[in-house]
């Protein structure tokens, strides 16, 4: 694989002691930016691309945000060539992830972070907000956190079919089987599901709070969640400059 062969280069590069301090600086992040791209993990390296299964429960009911959660976790899988499925339980919904070993960490991690962050801000949203039913105050709070992965998760694709800074003369040429690669690793993953669920169906419309997707949506999209530190440095530097 092209792109893995570079990227095991720059990497051999980078902690050559042969070579100078800023060659390996910037070898270091030529490669650091063709993982970003390519959407890669430092296991994906060595790994032999096997689909495994990430079980996740997501504790409430029908009622709770637990729906808008489960739906939000598997677009944000979709974001990270891993492929979702869900379904209700009796007081929780469950989702199974499938993906590389790396792509469900990756998948898992953000997860986690969305979890601790997406209710905090949510909690500013709803201060002062008037409501006109608990139903509707709890249509805005499954809206809210359902936009919330839909947020991230469009950054992350949009960083991934951008690349980093298409201007910086660091930043390495796309490979043109780039999208094969990332597409190869989410069709396993769909088929894998597929071959679990044969009679898995697209899940049914729910009712959406307009105004609360809205402000989830912006706010995943706005959040540092999932970037790398070069991008984070990126996006500060594009602050700085305004």
């Amino acid at each position: 694989m092209r792109i893995v062969d570079e990227i095991q280069h720059l990497l051999r590069l980078a902690e050559d002691p042969g070579a100078s301090s800023a060659e390996r600086d910037l070898a270091m992040r030529r490669a650091e930016k063709l993982m970003v791209r390519h959407r890669l993990q430092p296991d994906q390296l060595h790994q032999d691309g096997e689909i495994k299964i990430l079980n996740i429960t997501v504790t409430g009911g029908a009622r709770s945000v637990a729906p808008g959660v489960a739906r939000g976790l598997c677009e944000l899988a979709r974001a990270l060539d891993c492929r979702g499925v869900f379904w209700p339980e009796k007081r929780s919904t469950r989702v199974l992830v499938a993906g590389e070993m790396a792509d469900l960490a990756r998948v898992n991690q953000l997860y986690t972070s969305i979890m601790i962050q997406a209710p905090l801000a949510l909690r500013e949203r709803m201060e002062g907000r008037q409501f006109w039913s608990d139903t509707d105050k709890q249509k805005f709070r499954r809206s809210y956190l359902q936009g919330f992965f839909y947020g991230v998760a469009a950054r992350i694709k949009e960083s991934t079919n951008q690349g980093l800074d298409d201007n910086d003369p660091d930043a390495p040429p796309v490979e043109p089987g780039a999208q094969l690669i990332l597409s190869q690793r989410s069709d396993r993953a769909e088929d894998h599901l597929r071959g679990l669920f044969p009679s898995i169906r697209e899940a049914p419309a729910i009712l959406q709070h307009a105004a609360g997707r809205l402000a989830g949506s912006t706010d995943g999209y706005a959040s540092d969640i999932g970037l790398s530190p070069t991008q984070l440095e990126h996006r500060q530097r594009a602050i700085g400059s305004e």
